[in-house]
């Protein structure tokens, strides 16, 4: 699958003239920066005017695709899917709103499956069009996914563990009667995204360009039933370091009365939980809860545990990490861990997740009273700084790893 330049709506592109067009497009696509350029750094200017910004938009029939295994795998007759892959810029630097946007937008044929794309077209940028008997309004069908984009210092732009992040989506597609689809031909629209717009990764230590796919149900019906038409978009928006001072570690809320989460409380808001225990015999316990179908099965999560593991067994070494270091996931409570932090067990207790990365936590709310938890003077513990180096030098390329798919 390529991407062409902008042509009218419903005008065909052959596939031989897609290659050459595709370099005038990556030319002239929007190159500002999200924060100005830092010493010795050229400024980047916008190229296009705003109103030819264009939105890339794929178009699939999901019943001629079950027959041939495409992207979606669902059999409901009929159904049509429709994928926008948009691209924002991020003004501050933090994830939310920016009126500086380009979507492009690509039809395509399932023959593409054999032959690539046969047909594309761009439209004008603008808001999604739904009708208002859409399922998604109704129903709440809809499911969205967080992944990251990063640029080393040589340029080259990788995605960190992508294939987890297309799993993730389909179970929760799946879980939510919502079409499945292949993940790697999704992976592969994903990587064609980047590469366009890689200009608007910066180039900055700890930024990234955050990417979102968003599916959503978009039957047109007020009946309870899964939806036979869905669909699917990306947004993209320039990040910098969730924070951008050092390590301001965050406060925390337990409460009994009023449980928004698993029973018991099993993570920290939006992250994955973490919490450290010294014990008697000199071991460091790294605990979190196991995945029991209400525990987000996080990717930083999974990548926490795997360097864990690997450092407990000797696979690989983190500096600066206890050699006493064993990893166990099982419950734990706010009774365990108060009890720890008045018996001066208690080490560290942090959150995971793909925006901050790892999330310190100094002090808990519970019952009437603060549970303090050791921070050390960068906001950090010992075992959460030498996994998030490790981790970020991963994502940023400075640590060869086999998690970094390379998209150009």
């Amino acid at each position: 699958m390529e991407l062409s330049e902008p042509g009218r709506r419903g005008e065909p592109v052959a596939p031989q003239e897609l290659s050459t067009r595709d370099e005038r497009v990556a030319a002239e696509l929007p190159t500002r920066r999200i924060s100005p350029p830092s010493h010795g750094q050229q400024s980047m200017h916008n190229s296009r005017p705003e109103s030819e910004q264009n939105i890339l938009y794929l178009h699939l029939h999901l019943q001629i695709l079950f027959v041939f295994h495409g992207f979606f795998t669902t059999g409901v007759a009929g159904a049509d899917t429709a994928w926008v892959v948009d691209c924002e810029r991020e003004m501050d630097g933090r994830m939310g709103r920016t009126e500086d946007r380009a979507m492009y937008v690509l039809v395509s044929s399932p023959s593409y499956l054999a032959a690539g794309v046969d047909e594309t077209f761009h439209q004008p940028d603008g808001p999604l069009s739904l009708d208002p008997s859409s399922t998604v309004f109704h129903y709440a069908q809809c499911l969205f996914e967080g992944l990251k984009a990063y640029r080393d210092a040589n340029g080259k732009v990788t995605l960190f563990r992508p294939d987890m992040n297309m799993k993730r989506m389909n179970k929760s597609a799946q879980r939510i009667a919502l079409p499945t689809f292949d993940g790697d031909a999704l992976l592969e629209l994903l990587k064609q995204l980047v590469r366009l717009d890689k200009h608007w990764i910066p180039q900055e230590l700890g930024h990234s360009l955050y990417i979102r796919p968003v599916l959503i149900g978009t039957q047109n019906t007020i009946g309870i039933t899964p939806p036979d038409s869905a669909l699917l978009y990306v947004i993209c928006s320039p990040v910098g370091p969730y924070y951008p001072n050092g390590f301001k570690p965050v406060a925390l809320h337990g409460t009994t009365e009023h449980v928004r989460a698993s029973p018991g409380g099993a993570q920290v808001g939006t992250m994955n939980l973490f919490v450290v225990f010294k014990h008697e015999d000199g071991t460091v316990e790294l605990v979190t809860p196991p995945l029991d179908g209400m525990i987000l099965p996080g990717v930083t999560r999974d990548s926490v545990l795997a360097l864990a593991r690997d450092h407990a067994t000797g696979k690989v070494r983190l500096p600066e990490l206890s050699d006493k270091l064993v990893v166990s996931e099982r419950g734990v409570t706010m009774k365990e861990v108060k009890a720890a932090a008045q018996a001066g067990r208690l080490v560290e207790l942090f959150g995971t997740g793909t925006a901050a990365v790892i999330s310190p936590v100094d002090k808990v709310g519970y019952e009437g009273e603060d549970v303090i938890i050791p921070v050390e003077a960068d906001g950090m513990g010992p075992v959460s700084r030498p996994l998030w180096k490790e981790l970020v030098g991963r994502q940023m390329g400075t640590i060869p790893s086999e998690w970094s798919v390379v998209v150009d």
